[in-house]
């Protein structure tokens, strides 16, 4: 059962600064997920993930089938605050950066998966393994996977076997730079 509405209904305007933040903070995260979702329905772009960071800052990572622009994320991060200000009703004392996820960032949606097909990718498995991978198919939820393995005394990696895993059965991943 979640308390946490409960919590914050009753202790706004009298109790607890820090968890009247912290609820404050959860609306205006419901707040921008709406309007996201709003201005992103009808687009190639989703959502990846909202992170509040300590500084009163709120990353937004968008991403799309081929990327997202400096330009396009600037339009987005504008439309948000202009919303804020005008129609929310909160004080807007936080800052609003969004971006996109780039190569580090571990991937948090089906979508990521597939417009990084033919890359290689580093996999953490929920036992807390980690193996590279070329990633070559989806399939629902079932990713094709081929082990990346060094063979004899050579220094670069060669494809391996081919697996097929859940990704209900993966951690995390990201994308492995080579050069």
């Amino acid at each position: 059962m979640n308390l946490y509405p409960y919590i914050c209904s009753t202790i706004r305007g009298r109790g607890s600064p820090i968890l009247l933040a912290i609820c404050v903070m959860e609306d205006i995260e419901k707040y921008i997920n709406k309007e996201l979702n709003t201005l992103l329905d009808n687009s190639p772009y989703y959502l990846v993930e909202m992170a509040f960071q300590p500084n009163k800052k709120i990353e937004i990572f968008v991403d799309g089938p081929e990327g997202i622009d400096l330009e396009k994320c600037s339009k987005i991060t504008r439309h948000l605050l202009s919303k804020i200000d005008e129609e929310s009703g909160y004080e807007r004392n936080f800052i609003i950066e969004v971006s996109s996820p780039g190569l580090d960032r571990p991937f948090n949606d089906l979508r990521q998966y597939k417009k990084n097909i033919g890359r290689k990718i580093e996999v953490e498995f929920l036992d807390g393994l980690k193996k590279e991978f070329k990633l070559t198919a989806i399939s629902g939820n079932e990713l094709e996977l081929i082990e990346q393995v060094i063979k004899g005394n050579r220094k670069w990696k060669q494809d391996g076997k081919t697996f097929h895993f859940n990704i209900e059965k993966i951690k995390n991943s990201t994308v492995l730079v080579s050069f």
